[in-house]
């Protein structure tokens, strides 16, 4: 199919940072005719710039006992692979991904029971492809992160909490699985589980170290309007509709029961997430208990350097089909260990996504990107809509009486699972547009001097209305769009006119986002609010000026740096939040300057490349804006791109 404007735009960039690669590896070629080696500054800097490039975590980079030649040499033959993949992009249509990714998990339903084993089964498709779906930009960053698992079951557990739920279920909630939990906010995380202990019943010593990269490339939602039921559970629903109306069996409950067995009781909203997960995994068993710490450490070095072998930066051959043991890297240790120690260690590489076949990580992961016809479904998101919600919403013509079918559903559910469930009476959305129009006549009584205060809670108001709702047409309906609100947002910004208030224009523009121009018409004071919250003009001390690209270089390191600083200090969501939204805002704030700078010295081809950049992460060019609050992640990208792209066009 033709490429979006998006994924060609994608596409072109990839084109261009393949050869802007190519000219550092130039670059490289002619300091070893010179004589330079690896110890030289000016090739460090440069193996550090294609390393951004590459997208490869400086833990796997070459190591320092490969001459400069032999790191040139590896580096042509896999851009060479890489160039001939991305000639040829396959894409598929965004209903096609739905129905392609993961066997149609997306569609399948899920049981929620007290027990969270339950969210980990096959179920039958449930939902048909909403009409109205379509894939965006991904609301979540590239990730490397490693974990330590102690047992064989807690990382089975693990991994069948990834495949069939995805990364926010693993990494962000708690589940309690019997012997096995998640914990939330912490990058490397050690699994084990307690088991009854017999003396028939113990499983060996086991130790497992796993790196993963989770790359999602594509976000959707499910809304909630559109959701319509598959064509085999309606039918399921209309037998036990018949036993209802017909036969007065007292079997009901049983019978619903077993609808839920088969095709869950509820549907993963989203957000969904498409992309893939790359694995590197370094294991041991056997071992003794007093082994236990070297085997800890064998099987971490092990699991570095085999992910360096993995980018293609090491003489072994990695296999997803073939386990090695770590006695053949032991060149690349830097401690001593015990040789049958090593030969204890197993390393293997697994995927979710991409092409089953390559197991060269850097060709797998070009491959993910420009076909989407191998993406797998990453992460299912947390929001879950009842089926009874669906039946009630889009099935009234569909059963004889709806309203009835929907409370025995309801109430059978609450009768096998024990969970509360409040009755429903029209949609949720009504609950939470009372609760919006409650929250905004209270405004009426608010002051600015305690501003900071009340912002932050019409802070957390809009981010709830959004966990619940799965977007913010409610806040700009009921509550943007209300003149008390409206009013009180003015009144903020000419009472602090004369002050820096960074926290308040923080949490204002945070109220303001996204899509503040096309949603709400009827906004009479939005421009002094907007002028006030973002310091668009006038004398203002966040007024950035970038003349050159050595400046938004400078700035763009000095942002990423003070995030970087800012990461151990965060005790909240809403503090990286905020965080993130300042940085955003000087960024946004210096690229205007930069592409006003470049408009007036007549650089129309240059502002198009830094635009068409941007533009990818959600810059929205008419406000000057992005349409969220930039992570780690997507600012790095932003400052390897302009610096590789921008080297080539004269400033």
């Amino acid at each position: 199919m033709e490429l979006s404007k998006k994924e060609q735009t994608e596409k072109e960039l990839s084109e261009k940072s393949i050869a802007q690669v190519k000219e550092s590896l130039r670059r490289l070629e002619n300091w070893v005719k010179e004589g330079k080696d690896r110890n030289d500054a000016k090739v460090k800097d440069m193996e550090e710039k294609i390393c951004i490039a590459l997208d490869v975590p400086s833990e796997s980079w070459i190591k320092t006992g490969q001459t400069l030649k032999g790191v040139i040499e590896n580096l042509h033959k896999h851009l060479d692979i890489v160039q001939k993949v991305t000639s040829s992009s396959e894409m598929i249509s965004d209903k096609d991904v739905l129905k392609n990714a993961s066997g149609s998990l997306a569609l399948e339903g899920v049981y929620k029971t007290g027990n969270p084993v339950d969210l980990l089964m096959k179920r039958e498709q449930l939902i048909e492809i909403p009409d109205s779906f379509s894939l965006n930009s991904p609301k979540q960053c590239t990730r490397y992160e490693q974990k330590e698992f102690s047992s064989h079951k807690s990382e089975r557990h693990f991994h069948k909490v990834m495949e069939k739920l995805g990364y926010s279920f693993s990494s962000e909630f708690s589940i309690g699985f019997k012997g096995f939990s998640f914990g939330s906010g912490v990058q490397k995380k050690e699994f084990s589980e307690t088991e009854e202990t017999s003396s028939n019943s113990q499983e060996e010593s086991y130790i497992l170290h796993t790196k993963y990269n989770y790359i999602p490339l594509a976000s959707g939602f499910f809304q909630k309007d559109g959701l319509k039921l598959s064509t085999g559970a309606i039918n399921a629903l209309k037998e036990i509709e018949k036993v209802i109306l017909y036969s007065n069996d007292c079997r009901q409950t049983s019978k619903v029961g077993g609808f839920f067995e088969r095709y869950g009781s509820h549907v993963n909203q989203g957000p969904l997430h498409f992309g893939g997960v790359f694995w590197w995994r370094a294991s041991a068993s056997g071992f003794r208990s007093t082994d236990l710490s070297e085997v800890k450490k064998l099987t971490s070095e092990s699991l570095d350097a085999y992910c360096g072998a993995g980018f293609g930066f090491g003489t072994l051959s990695v296999s997803g089909k073939v386990a090695t043991s770590s006695t053949q890297l032991k060149g690349s240790f830097t401690g001593k260990y015990r040789e049958d120690l090593m030969s204890q260690v197993q390393l293997s590489v697994s995927k979710t996504g991409g092409p089953a076949e390559i197991d060269d990580y850097l060709q797998w992961k070009t491959h993910l990107a420009i076909k989407n016809r191998t993406w797998s479904l990453i992460d299912r998101g947390t929001n879950l809509v009842p089926v009874w919600e669906i039946v009630l919403a889009s099935h009234r013509d569909d059963f004889e009486d709806v309203s009835n079918l929907s409370r025995i559903l309801m109430e059978a559910y609450t009768d096998i699972t024990k969970e509360n469930v409040e009755e429903v009476r029209g949609e949720n959305i009504l609950l939470e547009e009372e609760k919006a129009e409650t929250l905004i006549q209270s405004v009426k009584g608010w002051i600015a001097t305690d501003c900071e205060i009340l912002l932050t809670k019409l802070l957390n108001f809009k981010n709830s209305l959004f966990e619940k709702t799965g977007s913010h047409k409610i806040w700009f309906r009921k509550c943007l769009s209300n003149e008390i609100l409206q009013n009180y947002l003015l009144e903020v910004a000419t009472a602090n006119s004369k002050s820096e208030a960074v926290n308040l224009r923080i949490l204002t523009s945070s109220l303001l986002e996204p899509y503040l121009y096309n949603t709400v018409e009827n906004f009479p004071n939005r421009k002094t609010i907007v002028k006030w919250a973002y310091q668009t003009e006038g004398d203002s001390h966040d007024q950035v000026s970038v003349s050159e690209y050595s400046d938004l270089s400078r700035i763009l390191q000095s942002v990423k740096k003070e995030l970087e600083e800012s990461n151990h200090a965060f005790r909240s969501a809403e503090q990286e939040h905020s965080a993130n939204i300042k940085a955003t805002k000087t960024v946004a704030l210096s690229l205007k300057s930069f592409c006003k700078t470049l408009g007036e010295n007549d650089q129309k081809e240059t502002e198009l490349l830094v635009l068409s950049i941007i533009t990818v992460l959600g810059y929205n060019r008419e406000n000057r804006t992005f349409n969220h609050a930039l992570c780690m992640n997507e600012i790095i990208f932003l400052q390897s791109e302009l610096q590789k792209h921008l080297t080539c066009y004269p400033l």
